[in-house]
């Protein structure tokens, strides 16, 4: 997988008893490589600001290359700011992240929408000690739940116990919850793969994200490894 970032826009968990593998196996391989490069850009761009230290991947449609790339990025991350990340699934349909990790009926996005300082009894340690994870939740997308302020509320809460925030928000085009977050962090990612993702769904993805009035938008660009 290779990507590319183009930036052209219109805390303390606690331990949990268990760990997550983020790669399956809990080990880095060589396809994570390639998310360096847009680590370092996210970290120019935004890892000095006060707010706003968040990045949320997007793809036009359910892809279950999102999660992974999610992960990817999250490691990235932590391994180049030598410091703690937080690693949310915000998919309230497919779940990838979650379904990879195991733990999809977990306590998790949604609960800290409704209590933001729940943040460090649902944050879950992973096999990297510098990256967390908190899964959707059982309710995410509830009536009320995703307004700017209470997103907002939550991100800065995450932001003042990690140094960045990586969210997998699945399908712009399937769903209201991306573009309910996208105002809301700092960047977004519009995954999209060459021969797989029609030109229509992606200028469609990019429409939608405009009319949100995303900070920020770039488009991540996946191949096969």
């Amino acid at each position: 997988m290779s990507g590319y970032y183009s930036g052209n826009g219109n805390g303390h968990g606690s331990q949990a008893p268990w760990w997550r593998s983020l790669l399956g196996r809990g080990s880095r391989h060589e396809g994570a490589r390639p998310y360096r490069q847009i680590a370092l850009q996210l970290i120019h761009d935004l890892a000095g600001q006060d707010e706003g230290r968040s990045v949320l991947l997007v793809s036009p449609d359910d892809s279950a290359q999102a999660g992974a790339a999610s992960m990817e990025l999250a490691c990235q991350l932590a391994e180049d700011l030598n410091g703690r990340v937080l690693l949310i699934d915000a998919s309230s349909r497919r779940r990838e992240v979650s379904a990879m990790l195991d733990c999809r009926d977990a306590g998790g996005f949604a609960d800290l929408l409704l209590n933001p300082r729940l943040l460090d009894s649902l944050a879950l340690p992973t096999t990297d000690a510098n990256v967390w994870f908190l899964p959707p939740g059982r309710q995410l997308g509830a009536p009320g739940s995703l307004t700017a302020g209470t997103i907002r509320g939550s991100l800065s809460e995450a932001e003042s116990r990690f140094r960045f925030i990586v969210i997998s928000g699945g399908s712009v085009l399937n769903h209201f919850t991306p573009l309910a977050l996208a105002p809301c962090v700092g960047c977004v990612l519009l995954m999209a793969a060459p021969n797989d993702t029609r030109v229509r769904d992606l200028e469609a993805a990019r429409e939608a994200l405009a009319l949100s009035r995303a900070r920020k938008v770039g488009i991540l660009l996946t191949t096969p490894v």
